[in-house]
């Protein structure tokens, strides 16, 4: 008997259902691929623990001025700044200052939060996974997480993706299960625990807005008993006004350094109509070219975005098939949620940074492509004899996601191999040949102010308040900001 209970791809169905539960598998898989990352790593660089990205020292100053008493304060006695939006990940690294992961050692913290942020992530995806549409869904929802190579070997560069990564996937996994429970267990007390995991998502980052409006979509639509429980996505929402309300505390204007120099809509030299048709053009390079894989940078397949559409489309009618309204409430979460991803098209810099803005919703997109190949492969199990077509399929999706994992370990070793190699570097020359009382002016760069004692002026303007605007305006603004500096700074 060849019965889906007793056919060939049971036993190994249920192998990996089982190895996917265990709590001990989440942890596994990403822990073996940072082993492997920090191998080739510690190689390259003479056994220095750096990070990929020179922007992971403002976030580690940032978070040493919360440690030692003085947030937002990029150097100490200075006035407040808003270059960091990441609210969530500098309180998290922090926690590692403080218990004494320092100086270069954050990194390993920073590390260790990746490690665990991936984690979370794949469980969140199996549990998703496993609500929408079932085994083998779940555990092929997992593998999405840690598929891609770009994604997981950047996690370890010392930013937020895998916060980010794992706090959108728990936000929408909350909106999809609240979405698809029976009215008995949408309690009160369950809608804020899910209004909460909601709140995570925006603290993150604030592309992951779009998992905390998921999860107020699921609450609006979906109430509890109480009425007044529906009110709790503001509860969502709201740390998205965080970034601004600080500004407003901190500097006297709404906007933050950040959006300043990155949001094409908070730009003051921007009109409305340039911001749009500049975000335009930037959808249309990220859905013609980024996410079809003719984008080496990216490494993502060829027809990446094709596969994923058909995936979604097929997702959506099965589980409107099987849940009717509430399936269709779940599904519009899902889609929300990986619908962030367009967030950054409206930033200058949004395919810069190794990607870094665009990589933590790609789990969402690669997770609607491996659930429309369990439903290819049920369909056809449906009308063949291929009873083991929804594992066949949605494995061979997950692995067709491995793309290139060579050239990506090279690449992101690499640019933490000339962050060693460079920054390290003349901040040893800087503390040897500058006066104490210089002032260095910065090209966005943070080794500088983290690893020594010299104050540090941002040309950008991302921590240093005020030099935001004239950056936006061009070079002219920046000479005649410079020359306005006082002297005594």
């Amino acid at each position: 008997m060849s019965g889906s209970r007793h056919g060939p791809w049971a036993g190994a169905r249920h192998a990996l259902d089982a190895f996917v539960r265990r709590g001990w598998a989440y942890l596994c898989v990403p822990a073996a691929a940072y082993a492997v990352y920090l191998w080739f790593l510690l190689d390259a660089t003479q056994g220095r623990l750096c990070p990929q990205l020179d922007d992971a020292f403002i976030h580690y100053q940032y978070a040493r001025s919360i440690a030692e008493g003085h947030p937002l304060a990029y150097h100490p006695g200075e006035l407040p700044t808003t270059g960091a939006t990441s609210f969530g990940y500098v309180a998290l690294v922090a926690v590692g200052w403080a218990v004494g992961f320092r100086g270069m050692a954050t990194t390993l913290f920073a590390h260790l939060l990746a490690v665990v942020g991936l984690a979370l992530g794949g469980w969140a995806a199996k549990r998703m996974g496993d609500r929408l549409l079932g085994a083998p869904a779940g555990a092929a929802c997992a593998g999405c997480v840690w598929a891609f190579p770009q994604l997981v070997f950047m996690a370890f560069g010392g930013m937020e993706v895998a916060l980010v990564v794992a706090a959108q996937l728990l936000a929408v996994g909350a909106a999809v299960r609240w979405s698809l429970s029976p009215a008995g267990r949408r309690t009160p007390r369950r809608a804020l625990g899910v209004a909460l995991l909601g709140a995570l998502a925006a603290l993150s980052r604030p592309e992951a807005l779009s998992g905390a409006a998921a999860v107020a979509l699921a609450l609006a639509a979906l109430g509890s008993g109480k009425p007044w429980t529906r009110a709790y996505g503001a509860i969502a929402l709201a740390p998205g006004a965080l970034p601004g309300l600080v500004a407003r505390w901190a500097t006297g204007q709404g906007r933050t350094n950040g959006q300043i120099v990155k949001w094409l809509f908070a730009d003051p030299y921007v009109d409305p109509e340039t911001a749009i048709q500049r975000t335009r053009e930037n959808v249309v390079a990220l859905v013609d070219e980024l996410l079809t894989g003719t984008h080496g940078d990216h490494a993502v397949p060829l027809f990446f975005s094709y596969l994923v559409l058909l995936g979604a489309a097929l997702t959506v009618g099965a589980v409107v098939r099987r849940h009717g309204a509430r399936g269709l409430v779940a599904s519009l979460c899902f889609l929300g949620g990986a619908g962030g991803i367009l967030v950054p098209a409206t930033y200058w810099t949004f395919d810069t940074n190794l990607g870094r803005y665009l990589w933590p919703f790609v789990p969402l997109w690669a997770m609607a492509g491996a659930m429309g190949a369990v439903v290819i492969g049920r369909a056809l199990a449906r009308r063949t004899r291929l009873r083991g077509a929804p594992v066949a399929l949605a494995a061979g999706f997950v692995a067709l996601c491995v793309a290139h994992p060579k050239r990506s370990l090279e690449r992101f070793v690499d640019s933490a191999s000339e962050i060693c190699g460079q920054h390290l570097r003349m901040v040893a020359h800087l503390e040897r040949e500058v006066p104490d009382d210089a002032v260095l002016a910065v090209n966005d760069a943070g080794a500088f102010a983290y690893l020594t004692d010299l104050q540090t002026y941002d040309l950008v303007g991302l921590t240093t308040t005020g030099a935001a605007p004239a950056w936006a305006n061009g070079q002219g603004s920046v000479f005649e900001q410079l020359e306005r500096v006082p002297t005594h700074r």
